[in-house]
């Protein structure tokens, strides 16, 4: 298994042990994917965080999405997001996937699998 696919099992894991109230594994988890993001130097590249997805959230733009453009994850809307960039999630499918209020795990597991994917795209 490669180590891109090592971390991204390690955040699906986390995703489970964490629906199923097992906060020791998930900690246990946590500390083995910041352990494997810092040796492959996966961790250097621009990640999405629960803060970008907060901002997002707080967004009052309809069509307000997270872009991932130039190495940095960023809320744009309207025309000053013009095509560029790697569109992440938009704000009506970010509240989907956590709903409102959304709660701090979900937020940490879904910034986790997002970022997942953007490394996973190479990106």
């Amino acid at each position: 298994m490669g180590s891109q696919d090592i971390i991204a099992q390690l955040r699906q894991d986390i995703t489970t042990a964490g629906d199923a109230g097992d906060e020791a594994t998930v900690a246990r988890l946590r500390g083995e994917l910041a352990t494997a993001l810092r040796e492959t130097g996966a961790g250097s590249a621009a990640t999405v965080t629960e803060d970008d997805l907060r901002a997002l959230l707080d967004a009052t733009a309809a069509d307000a999405r997270l872009v991932l453009s130039e190495g940095k994850v960023g809320v744009h809307s309207g025309t000053d997001y013009a095509g560029g960039g790697l569109l992440v999630i938009t704000r009506a499918d970010l509240l989907d996937r956590v709903g409102s209020p959304a709660d701090d795990r979900k937020l940490t597991e879904t910034a986790a699998l997002l970022d997942t994917d953007i490394r996973l795209l190479g990106a």
